[in-house]
């Protein structure tokens, strides 16, 4: 097991070669694909470049898919499928490397770290979408290593980490042009850096600062959806009256219409789908599922979610897991003021920080150990 999970060429084949034979060797075409990345890839072929400056949505956050299947196209036509699958499991793989890596390095157990890589190569609703034409493996690849160099940056002695922020820049420039989601890593990912690794000193002021975003963007997000009119700019107001036009229904889950509220009257009401929306970005079954989907469901995240519980607790002075827990109550807060997808795939980049917390939870068990002081990374 040792030699297993310090290997990562092994881990690195592993998932490869389990994720890639549920492909099937077959890419498959998403409604997302279809109407969105794919005719940007058309555009990128024909020169239409303004398509990315449009002030109807953000275009320009997800142009790292939309240009790879345009130069994918363009080396080989014929074969770009097979060769965006190929990528998609290459990402796949290389994010279960960098996970298992960082459990190691933060637990420094073989055990932790080997039941972190069973978490993620047994995780349906990441092998799931491996076979998808969407940015789900190649942003999480890129926001998972975004994260290691973040917690590299605590682990490391203090001095020179020129280096590590470089490559931690241009990662995040990557992560920004992949995925819109990525735009809440833009000012956590310096300010954790600030009070991590640079002062070492601020948490609580950090926790206060992320607490009080989160209800500034709740109750902004209640007063321009209960009124899109009063949004001043052109600029995304027709996604912002999309997106308001579903909440006017009391959607909270997209198309799980067991999870929806009456259509909202007050501001009250948008602050209630909100909260609701939140709790339910971490929801592991659905009425709408087959009695099969929620056992496995709970047979999978029941353990997760209680090794994460006791990780948290048992180390909530840590740096590492103060720093996972603000990747995923930022990300979910993000969800609660636009859209929770209908499966949950929105989920999907923050199960190395989820799987992360659990590892360190089953840590704390197999040793018995408590924690360290308050300096404990």
């Amino acid at each position: 097991m040792r030699q297993a999970v310090n290997s990562r060429i092994f881990v690195f084949l592993l998932v490869a070669v389990a994720f890639g034979i549920t492909t099937g060797g077959r890419l498959k075409q998403t409604l997302d694909a279809k109407i969105f990345y794919v005719p940007l890839a058309d555009s990128i072929e024909h020169g239409r470049l303004a398509t990315f400056g449009t002030s109807t949505q953000a275009n320009f956050t997800v142009i790292l898919l939309p240009s790879l299947i345009a130069l994918l196209r363009t080396i080989s036509p014929g074969h770009w499928q097979l060769l965006m699958l190929a990528i998609n499991v290459c990402c796949s793989a290389s994010t279960a490397v960098l996970l298992v890596g960082l459990v190691r390095r933060v637990t420094k157990s073989d055990a932790a770290a080997a039941l972190a890589l069973l978490f993620y190569l047994f995780c349906y609703d990441i092998f799931f979408w491996t076979s998808r034409l969407l940015t789900d493996h190649i942003y999480t690849a890129i926001a998972t290593y975004v994260f290691v160099l973040s917690i590299h940056g605590v682990l490391a002695p203090e001095g020179s980490q020129r280096s590590r922020r470089v490559k931690l820049a241009i990662a995040l420039i990557a992560a920004v042009i992949t995925r819109p989601v990525a735009i809440v890593l833009v000012p956590l990912v310096p300010l954790t850096e600030w009070v991590y690794v640079v002062k070492r000193r601020g948490r609580r002021a950090l926790w206060l600062f992320i607490a009080g975003g989160i209800v500034v963007a709740f109750i902004a997000h209640a007063y321009f959806f209960d009124d899109p009119s009063r949004w001043p700019l052109q600029w995304m107001r027709p996604k912002l009256e999309e997106y308001a036009a579903r909440e006017q229904r009391g959607e909270v889950v997209w198309d799980r219409h067991e999870t929806f509220h009456r259509p909202p009257a007050t501001m009250a009401d948008h602050l209630s789908i909100e909260s609701d929306r939140f709790a339910r970005f971490f929801q592991i079954t659905s009425s709408g599922f087959s009695r099969w989907h929620n056992l496995i469901a709970i047979a999978y995240y029941g353990p997760l979610f209680l090794l994460a519980l006791v990780g948290t607790a048992g180390r909530l002075r840590s740096a590492v897991v103060q720093i996972a827990l603000s990747w995923i109550v930022v990300t979910a807060a993000l969800s609660a003021v636009t859209i929770l997808d209908f499966d949950w795939r929105y989920r999907l980049p923050l199960m190395p920080q989820m799987i992360l917390l659990a590892a360190c939870g089953a840590d704390l068990l197999i040793r018995g150990r408590v924690e360290r002081p308050l300096d404990d990374v």
